[in-house]
């Protein structure tokens, strides 16, 4: 493995585990359900008004950010890693 590509994957393992250590436990869940209910994440978003309408999705794209990455395990960050992506797919 290359120095880049460790350097890569421990800064990746430290992100996962920053987001892990901030909303695992109790107060970690209720911050969470408190930003789901916030962000509105489950809720279609009704077409109309389109600056409303990227408001709410990007509130909901914020939740989820955070969600995967308090949730992701080491499968699935390994596979982030090997394939070159980020947390969005990309």
């Amino acid at each position: 493995m290359s120095d880049i590509s460790e350097r890569l994957r421990r800064l990746f393992i430290r992100r996962r585990d920053s987001y892990r250590d901030c909303f695992r436990g109790p107060s970690g869940e209720r911050v969470l359900a408190d930003l789901a209910a916030f962000c509105n994440w489950n809720v279609a978003i009704p077409p109309g008004d389109a600056p409303a309408m990227a408001y709410e999705e990007g509130k909901r794209r914020v939740f989820l950010r955070i969600k995967s990455l308090a949730e992701m395990d080491d499968r699935r960050l390994s596979r982030l890693i090997d394939d070159g992506e980020d947390e969005n797919g990309g």
